[in-house]
């Protein structure tokens, strides 16, 4: 179920309080495919945390 949130005001990010790791995950036909997965620092990445999934395809393919 997609739910829509809108943001207030204006949000201020701080950089140095978000922390980027990358994984390798497989494509449908096998291909690694790089995922980089963005986060604030202390958050633990074991699957019950709530995340905003945004994609972008590449060759010829984009977000609109």
């Amino acid at each position: 179920m997609l739910k829509e949130y809108k943001l207030r005001g204006s949000p201020q990010i701080v950089r140095n309080e978000f922390d980027c790791k990358q994984f390798l995950v497989p494509s449908h036909d096998g291909e690694a495919v790089p995922l980089n997965v963005y986060f604030k620092k202390g958050l633990q990445l074991n699957r019950k945390n709530r995340t905003l999934l945004e994609g972008y395809g590449a060759y010829g393919l984009n977000l609109n």
